[in-house]
């Protein structure tokens, strides 16, 4: 038991855990001899002279043409499983051109992208720890080659609270079929990816507030419907599920000029009908569905910390004690950086260290899940919960009970006192 919380998390030692990338990678010019990189951070690649040395395919797609050319080869190596991003973005001035391939030359081609953000160029895919996938950076055919810097990142989705899915946004320029297709082959926890899927108002709220972006969602016209017609009848969802939302802007949909029978969504939340392909549509929302029912509730402040957001905390499994199978969770932490979950019965707002400390020790005491565990390089900070090894006889987790859980962690970028907590998430268990 905690007489002082506060005190005895501060306390407690961590060692600092750090990753740093090649700084001379510049990249092969053929495929057989990929240069080797591993982990996240920023890569540098010079494709001035390179030839091209890859094949075309469909997935690159873009501009008429499925071609990368001067093209040169990493053969990259994931240390975390989850999704990551590829990106040239605003790291070079030459026409970028990307692909990825699993884990061989002649493997599938994972994802493609041609103009992002301007001319350069960036992708995602669902990456497995341990495992290879050769990255091709290269130019828009006709385009001049130069040097510059490619980052991959840990690319993790978001929580909505409120129903227990899983979002994120993708620069794309493809068209609505292939980016439904793309977002198939995303997966975060197991789960696979769709374009979004919008239920009500507070979700679509959520699209709104969390990316604001104008881009492509799951909805399109059915044309074997019974209520199909033009443009309002047949509006169905890619998961199937009922259609009893919808947030389409003044006048539409309206089929303007025939064809217009996929949704986009403005970046105001106000819905469009379009074409399937189009240019103007440079992005798409992935939805990533809850395992089942979300339960827990999110309360207090997690203070930002130097990744720029503040932690959330947040659990898989489930409420039950007899299944035993809770897991909490706190993201975005800085990767690397030890941390430790407490819980306590109180709820409380008091400002301490970086954050502010939100469980309270009550009349019973705060009480901590050892032994402190690192970030993964995504940020993100996990521990199982096992009811029946409790850190002291008060801290019993039992059905009925209600218990307040936060996260500690490390935070030496951010300058101060080097420690910020996550916000507080409450969870009322049940047999």
């Amino acid at each position: 038991m905690l007489s002082s919380g506060a005190s005895i998390l501060v306390s407690v030692s961590l060692a600092l855990l750090a990753g740093t990338a090649p700084a001379l990678a510049q990249g092969q010019d053929d495929c057989a001899n990929a240069q080797p990189i591993s982990g996240l951070g920023s890569f540098a690649f010079d494709n001035s002279v390179a030839v091209m040395d890859g094949l075309a395919d469909p997935l690159c797609d873009a501009f008429g043409t499925q071609d990368i050319d001067q093209d040169v080869w990493f053969a990259w190596t994931a240390t975390d499983d989850g999704l990551h991003r590829l990106s040239t973005c605003n790291q070079t001035g030459v026409d970028t051109k990307v692909a990825v391939y699993d884990g061989s030359c002649t493997a599938a081609m994972l994802a493609c992208n041609d103009d992002a953000c301007g001319l350069q160029s960036e992708t995602s895919w669902s990456a497995v720890n341990g495992q290879m996938y050769i990255l091709r950076i290269g130019t828009f055919p006709g385009a001049i080659g130069g040097t510059g810097q490619v980052t991959i990142t840990s690319d993790q989705p978001v929580l909505n609270p409120a129903n227990g899915h899983y979002y994120m946004y993708i620069s794309s320029p493809l068209d609505w079929a292939a980016a439904e297709a793309e977002a198939q082959t995303l997966m975060h926890q197991g789960v696979p990816g769709h374009l979004v899927t919008v239920a009500d108002a507070a979700e679509n709220d959520f699209l709104v507030n969390t990316f604001g972006q104008r881009c492509w969602i799951g909805a399109f016209q059915d044309y074997g419907a019974p209520g199909y017609s033009e443009p309002s009848g047949g509006w169905s969802w890619v998961t199937g599920e009922a259609w009893t939302y919808d947030s389409w802007g003044s006048g539409e949909p309206n089929d303007y000029g025939a064809g217009e029978d996929w949704a986009e969504t403005w970046a105001t939340g106000d819905w469009n009908d379009m074409p399937i392909s189009t240019g103007n549509v440079t992005g798409y929302y992935v939805e990533f569905d809850g395992g089942g029912d979300p339960f827990g509730s999110n309360y207090c402040i997690g203070a930002p910390n130097s990744t720029g957001a503040g932690a959330e905390m947040s659990a898989t499994g489930s409420p039950s004690i007899a299944s035993n199978n809770l897991t909490l969770r706190a993201e975005p932490v800085p990767a690397g950086q030890m941390g430790v979950f407490f819980y306590g019965p109180a709820q409380i707002l008091v400002p301490f260290g970086n954050g502010y400390l939100c469980a309270g020790a009550g009349s019973v005491g705060l009480f901590r899940l050892y032994p402190p565990i690192p970030a993964n390089a995504a940020g993100l900070l996990s521990r199982a919960v096992d009811y029946t090894s409790p850190p002291q006889p008060a801290a019993q987790v039992a059905a009925g009970s209600v218990w307040n859980f936060q996260a500690w962690y490390r935070d030496p970028q951010a300058g101060g006192a080097a420690f910020n907590f996550s916000d507080g998430f409450e969870i009322t268990f049940d047999l």
